[in-house]
């Protein structure tokens, strides 16, 4: 049970890690945007591209957000139910 409670917390962390590194890469990103759609690939591209970048990355970080966040309650109240005994 340990194990696959580390495991999930490993995997948790990684999607709010990742979805923040996407997120940064999003508002960095933003600066660039008018010299590529001026004089790379257009305003189409840019835009589609940036619009699927940013709720993927939003939805990782949030995910892995709530799933330590509720990790945490769970360990948390499993610890004082054990307490109790």
């Amino acid at each position: 049970m340990d194990n696959e409670r580390a495991w999930n917390t490993r995997r948790h962390t990684a999607n709010l890690l990742g979805g923040l590194a996407l997120l940064i890469l999003g508002f960095v990103g933003i600066q660039y945007a008018s010299d590529w759609i001026d004089n790379r690939w257009g305003a189409v591209p840019v835009c589609l591209a940036y619009f699927l970048l940013m709720p993927v990355a939003s939805r990782l970080f949030w995910k892995g957000a709530e799933s330590l966040s509720v990790a945490r309650k769970l360990a948390l109240h499993t610890t004082s139910r054990r307490g109790e005994s």
